[in-house]
């Protein structure tokens, strides 16, 4: 009976442990999906010279009400730049953490080091060498979090909740530089953008051969957006190449895809979902089959919309049909599917910013990235 006992105790004991825990992804957005920007490597700095990879980087997160208590460890994740050119290297790095409840939030982040930090700083990992292994990249992002830091013994930082923290790194060497190769080695954490101009594109599925195509080559279409600051409007633009010269072609631009392609004869398919229509626009091909949207007189005129930050991160579902009874019977030959990912820009109010400077020799200041940051599990107990 006494083993009993002792055993449902402990059980309870250890079930108290296992949900005092709490764990938090910052930026939020990005908690159950890849990081939007892929090149932001600070502080793990690759230089041959050993005096450029010293480098000192802050990243200040806006932290809601939940993500508080004793903040005893942090992970990041590859970004999808290592998704599309390679695995990371296994790789070492000399490394200093310091942590805070931050004095600015990520916003006002200030370019100089010491203004960023708050009373509470405390020193998590001492400087000392912290080795990765070369993790398997998986099919899909985003990635695992096996870029695991977690603090010394017993130190931890009691981190109050619904405010801003900061995270001061200075990194003192790594061998990401291959002295003997004479080659850099890329690591790329997953990272977060919010001064992003430039819409993303990427395509799926197969366009298909228009009756009387000149060049031979399937239907297909390409597609743009940026954000103009000046005006605050996004600007949309679409092409499209090797329809039936002559013809009418139309560009569909919705909200969502089809579950599943449509079929439609002769190897074209449907892939946008008709229910979800956004706009579209109709234009009239020329002698090679080529044509723009918006069209109108055979000039290229520009469709904007106001910029809202609800945008952020939107996808837009595009795909583009040529008039073309000899292609199927619908009549109309169709492009590939094409997504664009509106631009991740907000004028104020990030969630994440960082400042850094490589060659650090104890300068007070640094330059600042207002609105970048990396993509990071905070660990609460």
């Amino acid at each position: 009976m006494q083993k009993i006992i002792l055993a449902a105790t402990a059980a309870t004991l250890l079930a108290g442990t296992a949900s005092s825990q709490s764990k938090y992804m910052s930026p939020s957005m990005f908690a159950k999906k890849a990081g939007n920007y892929q090149w932001h490597s600070f502080p793990f700095t690759v230089s041959s010279a050993s005096a450029s990879r010293v480098t000192r980087y802050q990243e200040i997160h806006n932290l809601p009400a939940t993500a508080k208590g004793k903040l005893s460890a942090i992970a990041m994740r590859t970004s999808s730049y290592h998704t599309n050119f390679g695995a990371p290297p296994k790789f070492w790095t000399v490394i200093e953490l310091k942590i805070s409840t931050a004095n600015n939030q990520a916003d006002k982040m200030s370019s100089t080091f010491a203004s960023n930090i708050g009373k509470d700083v405390t020193t998590v990992i001492a400087k000392k060498k912290i080795s990765f292994g070369s993790f398997p990249i998986l099919p899909k992002d985003p990635q695992p979090l096996f870029y695991k830091l977690p603090f010394d013994k017993n130190k931890v930082l009691a981190f109050a909740g619904n405010k801003s923290l900061l995270l001061d790194f200075v990194q003192s060497d790594n061998d990401l530089y291959d002295s003997v190769k004479r080659v850099w080695r890329r690591f790329y954490p997953d990272a977060a953008a919010y001064q992003l101009t430039s819409s993303t594109i990427t395509h799926e599925g197969r366009a298909c051969y228009p009756s009387k195509s000149r060049a031979f080559l399937p239907f297909y279409q390409s597609n743009s957006a940026w954000l103009n600051r000046i005006t605050n409007k996004i600007r949309f633009n679409g092409n499209v190449f090797n329809g039936n010269p002559g013809s009418i072609a139309l560009q569909i631009t919705t909200s969502g895809a089809l579950s599943a392609p449509i079929p439609l004869g002769g190897g074209c398919s449907l892939y946008i979902d008709p229910s979800k229509v956004l706009w579209a626009f109709p234009t009239v091909l020329d002698t090679r089959g080529f044509g723009f949207f918006p069209n109108v007189g055979g000039k290229r005129v520009n469709f904007e919309i106001p910029w809202q930050t609800s945008f952020n991160g939107t996808n837009l579902i595009i795909q583009s049909f040529n008039v073309d009874a000899g292609v199927n019977k619908p009549g109309f030959a169709t492009s590939q599917k094409t997504t664009l990912t509106m631009p991740f820009f907000m004028s104020t109010g990030y969630p994440v910013s960082s400042v850094y400077r490589t060659r650090y020799t104890g300068t007070a200041t640094g330059f600042a990235r207002k609105g970048y940051g990396h993509v990071t599990e905070f660990t609460f107990n």
